[in-house]
């Protein structure tokens, strides 16, 4: 009787670990590398963007936010306290509901719509937040590098690099320029003030 059970015992491990090495691991390989490339793919568009404003000039961002603040903050404030409030009642109310002869199926559902809630809110927070801030950060540090390097390049050069410096649209170009600012610098001599944002 014990070997009949060691053996089924045997049989459902080496079933169990098949699956796991054969279907469950490769989905979950799956899912965190395509994860993964959503989160880089959303950071990459973050810092397009900004880029993007950036290459506007320089724009006074501290009013832009404090209208921000005051007039959108309210009216997206009270909608998320109210819907999270909600979702949270509802997904306790599930954890109540749940008998014996129910499945977690139902307060995962809830769960994960709660879940979707919160990164919505987050990436839209987090739009609001990261665009001004590098916006301010590329504008001041080009704006004070742009001021050190200008005695030492020629009329023409600086309207090239302020030109190619308002056609900004990715991140490449963003490196390109500041590396051809920085090898003008080492030709001049000169040290550039350190990027403050890289």
């Amino acid at each position: 009787m014990k070997k009949i059970k060691l053996w089924n015992d045997l049989k459902v491990n080496l079933i169990a670990s098949a699956l796991l090495l054969f279907l469950i691991e490769p989905v979950i390989k799956w899912g965190w590398n395509t994860m993964t490339f959503l989160t880089w793919s959303l950071f990459e568009y973050l810092q397009d963007s900004a880029i993007r404003s950036a290459a506007l000039g320089q724009r006074d961002w501290v009013i832009v936010m404090l209208m921000t603040i005051a007039i959108f903050l309210p009216f997206a404030l009270l909608p998320a306290l109210f819907t999270g409030h909600k979702a949270a009642t509802y997904v306790v109310a599930g954890i109540g509901r749940i008998t014996q002869n129910q499945t977690y199926r139902t307060l995962l559902t809830r769960a994960l719509g709660v879940l979707l809630l919160i990164v919505s809110y987050l990436m839209v927070g987090l739009q609001f937040v990261f665009i001004p801030f590098v916006d301010l950060q590329l504008v001041t540090s080009f704006q004070q590098r742009m001021a050190v390097l200008a005695p030492h390049i020629t009329d023409q050069e600086e309207e090239e690099m302020r030109a190619e410096w308002a056609m900004m649209r990715k991140r490449q170009d963003f490196n390109v320029l500041n590396s051809k600012m920085d090898a003008k610098a080492q030709a001049s001599g000169v040290k550039l003030p350190e990027l403050l944002y890289k």
